[in-house]
């Protein structure tokens, strides 16, 4: 599964060179991505990348979501009517490395009485670009 995804951020790399980097997230807004099937992508771009970004729906995909932060700590998805949103400073987002990042992933869980929120210390993993 990880050609398909590779592939993928080669050719939204390729048609929007402003993004500078991309992250795989252990956490959608939605919840635990299962491996192999989603992915819950961060990627760091300019205004402008996404403004143009948004116009092009040939990357939006059912099994990919993505978020872009923006300049500065907002992040948004590029798609869609009602677009999840957020700050990485909310997420309490640190690098650990070049290659790793930790955040605070919120998850909502469903018990038997009432609807909670968890949250979990989650790592980022960079995948592009991946020879930095």
């Amino acid at each position: 599964m990880m050609l398909k995804i590779d592939n993928f951020l080669a050719k939204l790399t390729r048609a929007h060179p402003g993004i500078r980097e991309i992250w795989r997230l252990a956490y959608s807004t939605k919840g635990r991505t299962r491996p192999g099937s989603d992915w819950a992508l961060l990627a760091f771009a300019d205004e402008d990348t996404f403004r143009q970004l948004s116009r092009d729906v040939r990357f939006r995909r059912a099994d990919v979501e993505l978020l872009v932060v923006r300049e500065g700590d907002e992040f948004c998805e590029p798609w869609g009517n009602n677009p999840e949103r957020g700050y990485l400073s909310d997420w309490e987002w640190v690098r650990t490395s070049d290659r790793e990042a930790q955040y605070h992933g919120t998850t909502w869980v469903n018990d038997e009485k009432l609807f909670r929120t968890t949250i979990e210390l989650c790592t980022a993993t960079r995948l592009w670009p991946a020879d930095k």
